[in-house]
C-alpha cells in the first residue's frame, strides 16, 4: 500500500511539471503587451499611441480620459460636483464626455 502512495505522488509531480511546462510554452506565444480596450467605446490608435473615446464614458474611461484615479471620479460624483456631468442609473454610471470637457475648462478658468 505504501508503494501505491509513492507512485501516485510521483505521477502527480510529473503531471504538475507537464502542466507548468505547457503553460510556459503557451505563454511564450503571446505578445509581450497587448492593448485591450476596457469597453466598446475606446479604441487605440497604434500609430499615434493614443486612445479615442466615445461620447459617453464609464467611470473607468473618465478616469483614463482625465488621467486621474477611479476613486477621484467616484468622489466627484458622490460630492455632487459632477451632477451635470454624470448620470447614475442603478449601479451604472454614464458620463458625458462633452460635459467633462466643459467641467475641465470651467476649472481651468478658475470658476
Amino acid at each position: 500500500m505504501k508503494n501505491n502512495g509513492l507512485w501516485i505522488f510521483l505521477g502527480c509531480c510529473v503531471l504538475a511539471s507537464a502542466i507548468g511546462y505547457a503553460g510556459n510554452e503557451i505563454a511564450g506565444q503571446f505578445p509581450e503587451r497587448a492593448d485591450i480596450p476596457q469597453s466598446l467605446y475606446v479604441t487605440t490608435n497604434e500609430q499615434r499611441k493614443s486612445q479615442e473615446f466615445g461620447d459617453y464614458l464609464t467611470i473607468y474611461e473618465a478616469a483614463q480620459y482625465l488621467g486621474i484615479s477611479q476613486n477621484d471620479i467616484e468622489e466627484l460624483i458622490e460630492s455632487g460636483e459632477w451632477n451635470p456631468v454624470a448620470y447614475t442609473m442603478g449601479d451604472s454610471c454614464i458620463i458625458s464626455k462633452a460635459a467633462v470637457q466643459e467641467w475641465v475648462e470651467t476649472k481651468l478658468r478658475g470658476e
